[in-house]
């Protein structure tokens, strides 16, 4: 499934509100930011920063990934660990809005997203 024009502009106006709340001076000025994708019927939150070995290029570290499930309108919510799999987040495994998502990543209770 892929999302149509109306929820590509919601979750668009959603995201950008999300980043500029996350984003810090500090973080900017070391050339660290936030950014998202689409994928089919997933968002994923990511953080670019210089790669420590050449500062030219950019590393991307996945923060979190929602999922929509048509199903049940639900939004599953995961978190990616060491091994670079997602996993289930096991405090709060779905939601039912993208901005219920947003702002568990955003308070991150239990330090899976922003460690």
């Amino acid at each position: 499934m892929s999302f149509n024009e109306i929820d590509l502009k919601r979750i668009d106006k959603e995201m950008k509100t999300f980043i500029s709340r996350q984003r810090t001076s500090v973080e900017i000025e070391s050339g660290v930011d936030i950014s998202y994708i689409i994928e089919k019927d997933s968002i994923i939150i990511f953080e670019t920063s210089p790669a420590w070995d050449n500062p030219e290029e950019d590393v991307e570290v996945p923060i979190a990934r929602a999922t929509f499930v048509k199903a049940d309108e639900s939004w599953k919510i995961f978190y990616q660990k060491d091994d670079d799999r997602w996993h289930k987040y096991e405090p709060l495994p779905e939601v039912k809005t993208f901005g219920e998502f947003l702002k568990e990543v955003a308070e991150d209770k239990h330090g899976y997203f922003w460690g």
